[in-house]
């Protein structure tokens, strides 16, 4: 082929594809990269408003800078990177090997000096994530230029031509230097327009992917099923031939997804009725007390009640209302009652073992029931019919994942807004057995409704025989010791896999019993505690152990805030030195430092080691300087009744290393 017609060819291409057809073979890299083609190169990146060529690079070299693939100059390796003051393109490995930091060329370059540096150009961007203070060289820059200047000196009368070199490079590395932000800025927003302009034709490629399935009767939510399909998104122009490919695959896709729309249809229509359901059962609920709704059934329940499956499970187009439940809401008083009858029927079953002349089963404080979700203990029908432990509600209502937790059916439907069935718990049925001895009373005829009205405490005797933290029945952790009533017992135990031993609360327990709140959970300061109990409580003299206690795990200390503030300001005064020191603080302790805030004298010794290398001797006067300016501050602060020098005295010590190994 003529080469006029090669180039007219290229000269349509974009720099990206002439830079890749320069890597075909050889022929086309000789070719392309030939000294006399630069007018090409010259004239494609004009039309894609490449910046200006820069002096020292050739058009190809700078073309393949800004288009050319991520592959590493030197190893070939993928993920190079383009360093715009040194012009090349170095994967990290490369960099680590061919950079060497300013701060150590001379030592690796005896006869380098700041004359042959100002021809090399300096990068601040090191390999990985290193970055030297004074920047980096690239050591084959400055080989290069040490041989040159050997080769200009040793050329007699070269004097002149070593002037002009020396000034050529430094034109040249002030270049680079300048050059280097144009670039990279030029390269942030040529991303960005191509990333524009591949948006506009993936728009135009689904546009015209859109009318044509229109045209086959495909509507729009068929159209938006497809949309991310690998074949859809991409950016190039769609042709006849590609949508001769890609049509079969298309209506495939649209089979399929039309089936997980129906089911996704299904599901939400079922929520949707759900919610109808909901309201009609808490308007029904209004008419009566609270004694008597809280044993009805949740709407959930209802939702199973043949009456109301029908209208539930009409046809997804059908449009369902309030009114398409009127006959089935009038029927909800003969349904609530034959579900009640229903559930006792099926719990009886399972405590035949309980059954006792004169006495309901059902009744027993040892009837004991559980679900299959690990709640808390279920004692008595009251509790069963208040029971809720609804496992999938978030990820299952109104606009969630369908696809992932489809619902054809009020079946399905209830296994995500349903509760579980409850089932007799022998474990915590012996639990309720032993605290009904506690309390002796015969578990074999005793009810629940006794056992209530003995309103008794109880202590767990087994783990918590010492103060400690717990989870309380309500949820959060506390600390102390768990004080519960009968049926707490039987929810406590089985979630710390502990046996049931309890003991009851006797007269010293109760002596002890925090009674006033627990709003302070976790460890406060004695004056805000006291405060508290003071304000909230009404306790105009808070006593220790009595309104207010230690929090377990902490130490009583004899320093107010504002005097470890104190020493603090210290410790950072003598580390301010910022040399190397190993300064031992020993703080001595009090007799009796606010005894009157609750507080007792310390036992030991509170030694903080900072640990270095050595110390010099010649930073003692100045260790020294700062100590008593930080002591005199401490003892003349305003309102520091006792000042810390009195009773707390540190005492500072030098020493060497040796000393603590």
């Amino acid at each position: 082929m003529p080469l006029d017609i090669l180039f007219a060819i290229c000269g349509m291409l974009s720099s990206r594809d002439l830079v890749n057809l320069s890597r075909v073979d050889a022929i086309f890299c000789r070719t392309l990269t030939a000294h006399d083609v630069s007018f090409l190169w010259k004239a494609v990146g004009k039309a894609e408003g490449l910046i200006e060529l820069a002096r020292g690079i050739s058009e190809y070299r700078w073309a393949d800078l800004f288009f050319g693939k991520p592959v590493c100059d030197i190893c070939h390796r993928k993920n190079g990177f383009v360093d715009w003051i040194l012009r090349r393109r170095v994967c990290t490995q490369c960099s680590k090997a061919n950079l060497i930091a300013a701060s150590w060329v001379r030592r690796c370059f005896p006869g380098v000096n700041d004359d042959i540096l100002s021809l090399v150009p300096l990068t601040a961007a090191g390999p990985e994530k290193l970055r030297a203070r004074k920047g980096y060289y690239w050591i084959s820059d400055i080989t290069d230029i040490q041989a040159k200047i050997k080769e200009l000196e040793a050329d007699p009368g070269s004097s002149k031509c070593l002037a002009a070199f020396r000034m050529e490079r430094k034109e040249l590395v002030e270049v680079a230097t300048k050059d280097a932000k144009r670039c990279e800025q030029w390269i942030r927003v040529n991303a960005r327009r191509e990333a524009d302009e591949a948006r506009r034709r993936r728009d135009e490629r689904f546009f015209m992917i859109k009318t044509r399935l229109v045209e086959l009767g495909y509507d729009e939510r068929d159209v938006h099923g497809i949309r991310l399909e690998p074949s859809v998104v991409r950016d190039t122009e769609l042709t006849s031939q590609g949508w001769s490919r890609m049509r079969r695959g298309l209506e495939a896709a649209i089979k399929k997804n039309r089936v997980q729309q129906a089911k996704a249809d299904r599901t939400a229509t079922l929520f949707s009725r759900a919610d109808i359901v909901d309201g009609i059962l808490k308007t029904y609920k209004q008419q009566f007390l609270p004694v008597v709704w809280r044993e009805m059934p949740s709407f959930a329940d209802v939702c199973t009640f043949p009456a109301f499956r029908v209208v539930l499970e009409a046809p997804t187009e059908l449009a369902i209302t309030d009114a398409s439940f009127v006959d089935a809401t009038q029927q909800l008083p003969t349904l609530i009652a034959d579900w009640k009858r229903r559930k006792e029927s099926e719990l009886r079953a399972q405590v035949v073992s309980l059954e006792t002349e004169g006495v309901d089963p059902l009744k027993l404080a040892t009837a004991v029931f559980s679900c299959e979700h690990q709640r808390d203990a279920i004692i008595t029908n009251t509790d069963l019919w208040r029971h809720r432990c609804v496992p999938f509600l978030i990820l299952s209502g109104p606009g969630s994942m369908y696809d992932q937790f489809p619902v054809a059916d009020v079946d399905d439907l209830y296994k995500h807004i349903g509760n579980a069935t409850p089932f007799f718990d022998r474990t915590r049925s012996a639990i309720a057995a032993s605290v009904v001895r506690l309390a002796s009373c015969d578990p074999v005829t005793t009810t629940a409704e006794e056992m209530d009205d003995l309103n008794l405490r109880f202590l767990p005797t087994n783990m918590y025989d010492r103060v400690g933290t717990y989870r309380s029945v309500l949820g959060p952790t506390v600390y102390g010791l768990p004080i519960l009533t009968w049926r707490e017992c039987g929810n406590i135990s089985p979630r710390v896999g502990i046996g049931s031993d309890f003991r009851l609360l006797t007269p010293e327990d109760e002596a002890k019993k925090k009674l006033h709140c627990s709003d302070n959970v976790d460890s406060q300061t004695y004056e805000d505690v006291s405060k508290h109990v003071q304000d909230v409580h009404g306790v105009v003299d808070p006593q220790m152990d009595r309104d207010l206690f230690l929090a377990p795990g902490e130490k009583k200390c004899t320093l107010s805030l504002l005097k470890i503030i104190h020493l603090l300001c210290l410790v950072d005064a003598l580390l301010s030195l910022r040399d190397p020191l190993i300064l031992t603080l020993q703080m001595k302790p009090a007799d009796m430092l606010f005894a009157e805030r609750g507080c007792v004298k310390a036992n030991s010794y509170i030694t903080v080691f900072f640990y270095m290398t050595s110390f010099p001797e010649t930073h003692l006067s100045r260790l020294r300087e700062w100590y008593q300016r930080a002591a005199g501050h401490i003892q003349t602060q305003p309102g520091d009744d006792e000042p810390i020098l009195d009773a707390v005295r540190p005492n500072l010590c030098l020493a060497s290393p040796q000393n603590f190994r």
